[in-house]
């Protein structure tokens, strides 16, 4: 008797698993698959709270300022908001000569167009394990992803067009830099120049505290209202004031 899960699901699973390269491709597979052999319903379902920890590059923050709305893509998310905060050592660290990225989680519940496969319900299947014992003894490695890792990410394939700016759980960078980085074309969006991050680092560490930190709850709206505010002046400087109408 064949088991539950085929090895092509599990073989997608598992390289989905294990690399960050070619996810939207991987996720094509994933669908492709999944249509020949459909699952139950409750594994291509969520409808929970999911999270993303993400890197804010200059042309996302600039979409963020114009359209308050960051494009997104086929990608992992988590259920777990701890998991999306210790991810990848949590909030990015700044590197010297090298202007900061911040970092940002966004909070979002998907509709059921956007599930690709919830993996979080997948390991918790009763047949998942057997399905993965049995292709293992016939030769198939499933050790880089589904053995790695586990349902230790508690993870949901995702395909989301964009986030708006009312997604954002938690921004994270060196605690002095609130929510500094280059912005809108070049421009600095807050402040003039980032601190050394070792100075940073010294600094912080005499009195015992993280130099890197998440910003969340009410932080998320303060930080944000005060970027918007201080990007409108650069803006207005830059291209100077409205021309009057006669």
């Amino acid at each position: 008797m064949s088991p539950h899960f085929s090895d092509k699901l599990l073989k997608a699973v598992n390289d989905w698993q294990a690399g960050s390269v070619g996810k939207t491709k991987k996720a094509k597979k994933i669908i492709e698959i999944l249509r020949a052999s459909p699952v139950e319903d409750h594994l291509t379902q969520c409808a929970d709270p999911c999270f993303r920890r993400s890197v804010l590059a200059k042309e996302a923050v600039s979409n963020l300022y114009f359209n308050f709305k960051i494009p997104e893509e086929t990608s992992s998310w988590t259920l777990r908001a701890s998991v999306a905060e210790k991810f990848k050592g949590g909030p990015p660290k700044a590197q010297s000569g090298q202007p900061h990225r911040p970092g940002v989680i966004f909070k979002h519940v998907p509709t059921p167009s956007e599930v690709v496969l919830n993996l979080e319900n997948l390991y918790c299947h009763e047949a998942f394990w057997p399905s993965v014992d049995h292709w293992t003894s016939q030769g198939v490695d499933l050790s880089s992803g589904i053995r790695k890792f586990r349902g230790s990410q508690h993870e949901v394939i995702l395909t989301v067009d964009a986030v708006p700016h009312n997604e954002i759980y938690a921004f994270g960078g060196d605690a002095t830099l609130q929510f500094q980085g280059d912005g809108v074309g070049g421009l600095p969006m807050i402040g003039e120049a980032d601190p050394d991050p070792t100075v940073v680092e010294q600094n912080f560490s005499q009195f015992g505290l993280a130099p890197r930190r998440w910003v969340k709850g009410e932080g998320v709206w303060r930080v944000y209202t005060n970027w918007i505010e201080k990007a409108d002046q650069k803006m207005l400087a830059l291209l100077g004031p409205p021309p009057q109408v006669l």
